[in-house]
Order: structure tokens, then sequence, then C-alpha cells
């Protein structure tokens, strides 16, 4: 084969293999074009989170006796032995989660565990907001309470979705208790500072770091291990889900993957600098609660004695309903 004949075949494979790419690059942008209406994954994450308020007794660190006592902290009345709790409002994020029975609220522990009161807002796919409170659920569901994990900064309770509502839900079916790799890149839905929360539908506002450590254990609780995050939350993240938005490092190009919720915000982290008696330098970094905590919570004793009990006066009222 000459010169020429041999320029001009690999010169048409050239042409014809161009021609492929063009048209594989049309079919991509036409897809796309197709599905611009569509919600992305981070959209459909940001409408599964509850804008939680709780109403807490304040406290303070005081010196009694030469010891450091945590004391709350009353109110009182003005020419009157009476004295009142002095209450703060605390916020928060939360998301729904459904079990083979009913459906919960998860969110942090710190948030629901001294509580006296709470309340909740859900958003549901179409129409306005609906929200109630946690003492309500307790009221028409026996032996509905928070439910703590042990030593993991984790808790749920039950709640009741209003009928007719459309509502997006995670599965218990759907958490891995397989931590994170090292650089994935996560993003965060919530509400810092109560932004986000209006009266006629929930906007949080998403976030996004990555995964900073392997699960490691707090000085301050060495029962529970967390996952350093590579930034820090705002107040009001605390309880919010964490989704994994990216494939992590190690996936390839062709590697299905799809968004997991890969822990639950807890709280930040100080790590103090050199200094002499005084704070100079500090770093912060917010840390999560790996979801095998939040496995273990619902898979624990506790949550299912309630779920079997729930399952046997549903029974036991349908029995007596029949003919």
């Amino acid at each position: 084969m000459d010169a020429d004949c041999l320029f001009r075949k690999y010169w048409l494979s050239f042409l014809l293999c161009l021609l492929c790419a063009c048209d594989a690059m049309q079919a991509v942008v036409a897809a796309e074009k197709k599905d611009d209406k569509k919600p992305s994954a981070i959209d459909i994450s940001a409408k599964l989170v509850l804008y939680l308020e709780f109403e807490q007794p304040t406290s303070e660190v005081a010196l009694i006796e030469g010891v450091k006592v945590e004391c709350e902290l009353y109110y009182r009345v003005p020419n009157r032995n009476e004295y009142r709790p002095k209450i703060t409002r605390v916020v928060g994020t939360g998301f729904l989660l459904e079990s083979q029975v009913l459906h919960y609220v998860v969110t942090a522990k710190h948030l629901a565990k001294s509580s006296r009161s709470g309340r909740y807002w859900i958003s549901p796919v179409d129409g306005e907001i609906a929200s109630g409170t946690f003492e309500e659920v307790q009221a028409k569901l026996p032996g509905a309470r928070w439910f703590f994990h042990e030593y993991a900064d984790i808790a749920v309770h039950p709640v009741l979705l209003p009928r007719g509502g459309k509502f997006k839900v995670m599965n218990k079916n759907t958490l891995s208790a397989e931590p994170p790799e090292l650089l994935t890149q996560v993003c965060i839905p919530g509400f810092p500072h109560t932004l986000g929360k209006d009266n006629v539908k929930l906007g949080p506002l998403v976030t996004r770091s990555e995964v900073a450590s392997w699960p490691a254990i707090l000085p301050n609780n060495p029962l529970t291990k967390v996952i350093f995050l590579n930034d820090r939350l705002a107040q009001g993240y605390s309880g919010a889900p964490v989704y994994s938005f990216r494939p992590p490092p190690s996936y390839g190009p062709f590697t299905k993957y799809t968004m997991e919720i890969v822990g639950i915000q807890s709280g930040v982290y100080v790590f103090a600098g050199p200094g002499t008696g005084t704070l100079v330098t500090k770093d912060e970094l917010s840390y999560i609660i790996p979801t095998s905590y939040l496995i273990d919570l619902l898979d624990s004793k506790d949550v299912q004695d309630f779920e079997k009990d729930l399952l046997t006066r549903i029974q036991q009222r349908k029995e007596k309903t029949q003919p």
C-alpha cells in the first residue's frame, strides 16, 4: 500500500471518529436539556429536613464550696418568694426517617435531651408547611417519647404525618454503616440561625464541606467516634443530615454512585492554640456522628419494644372493630 492510500485511510478513520464524537456530544446536550426541569439530588435532599425549636432551661457553671457545678438559672418574682426558670430557645435541624412501623424525626441528642418542650415544621412536596409539637404526638401515640443513643449525640422521636400530605422521607434500609472515605464531598441542608424558615414553606440553606478524618474519638467522649469535616458549620445545623453528593476519590468515572446519608451534624470542636493563660489562636472544625450509631439506636431494645407494643395495639384495635 502506497503512502497516499495509507494517508487517506487514516484520514477517513479520523473523520469518522470525529463525527461519532460530535453525535455523542449532541446526544448528551439533548439529554441535559431534556432533564433541565428535573430536580437534582441535592434539591430532593433539601426537602427531607425539618426545622426544630426547643425550650431548654438556661444553665451556668458556678463554683459552690470549691466545686464547679452546672446550675439552672431562675428568675425571682419581685416582692414574692416565687421563682421561675430562665428558658432559652434553641433551634436545630432534623430529618424524616421511616421504619417498617412508623416515621421518626432524627436529630442531635443535645437539642432534645434537657428540653421542656419542642416543636417541628415539615415541608411537604406540595402545599404549605405542617407543624406540631412532640407533646401532641406523645398524647396521641401511647409510648411515644424521645429515644436517645446511650453515648452518641443522636435522638429519634415518633411523628404522625398529616393525612393526605406527601413528604420526602429516608428509609432505614438505605442507611450505610460504612464510614465515608477521606475527602468525600458532602452537603448539609439546615437552618443556621433560623434562616430558611418562614410561615409558607421551608427553604433550608445548603452548605458543603469535605470529610477530613476517619472515625476518631473526642477527648471529652471516649465512648463515641466522630468524623471531622474541613469546615465549621454555623449554629442551627445541629441534627442535620450530612449527604455525600459526589463520588469519593477512589470511585472511577464509570462507577454508578448515588447520594446517601453518611452522618448527622453534631457539634464544633475547638483546637486551642498556644498562649499563657488566655486563648491566643484557635481552629474550629465541625464533626458528625456516623450513621452506624443511628442504625444502632433504631435497632435498640427500647425502640424495638415500642414498635412491637404499637403493632400489638393496632392489631387489638382492628380485632375490636371487626364484626
